[in-house]
């Protein structure tokens, strides 16, 4: 009695797991053409003329003969499978998982086609992309809170930057990567 139980706890336990991703959308059943062999058998009939000679004569005789022989060809049937929904993907433990087209950088596929941003991350688009609290002058931000100056400048404070004179500008300022403005009175 106990074994009984057990079993169908068993049962129910499978079918619950069975069902749990069909329900969340993961798993879909879909008619899936599968080839197969199929055997079989066939009756085969075959006459031949046997000539033989008997005493100074020669005579034929029609001889008929058949057999079964084995038969072996492709066929396909229709079966119905459970299979990843569209928009899911099996990873390699064969697990439903969505697709975002694209990926997540910098975040999570949820569902299909829809990014989870990770902290610090602000969902633009179909990208997440880092926050910086303050804007980044003549920078980018490339990560949460960071700024990283654009090329030819250089940083000044953790979200300005400057831009660099290779030659230093003698009685004016640099206003541009390598362009000096002179000040008033100068040329």
């Amino acid at each position: 009695k106990e074994l009984t139980i057990a079993m169908k706890l068993y049962t129910l336990i499978s079918a619950l797991l069975l069902l749990i991703p069909m329900v969340l959308g993961r798993i879909c059943l879909k008619d899936v053409s599968v080839q197969y062999l199929k055997r079989g058998t066939t009756r085969v009939s075959r006459t031949a003329n046997c000539y033989y000679h008997c005493i100074f004569a020669f005579h034929t005789r029609i001889v008929d003969s058949s057999y079964t022989a084995q038969t072996c060809e492709l066929a396909s049937k229709t079966e119905l499978r459970s299979e990843c929904c569209d928009g899911y993907a099996k990873n390699s433990r064969g697990e439903c998982l969505p697709v975002c087209e694209g990926g997540c950088i910098n975040g999570t596929c949820n569902a299909p086609n829809q990014c989870g941003c990770a902290e610090g991350y602000q969902l633009r688009g179909n990208r997440c992309l880092p926050v910086c609290d303050v804007e980044c002058v003549l920078g980018v931000c490339t990560s949460p809170g960071q700024c990283t100056c654009l090329p030819g400048y250089t940083k000044q404070t953790d979200t300005e930057c400057t831009p660099v004179c290779e030659t230093p500008c003698e009685n004016g300022r640099c206003i541009a990567p390598n362009t000096c403005e002179c000040d008033h009175g100068f040329e």
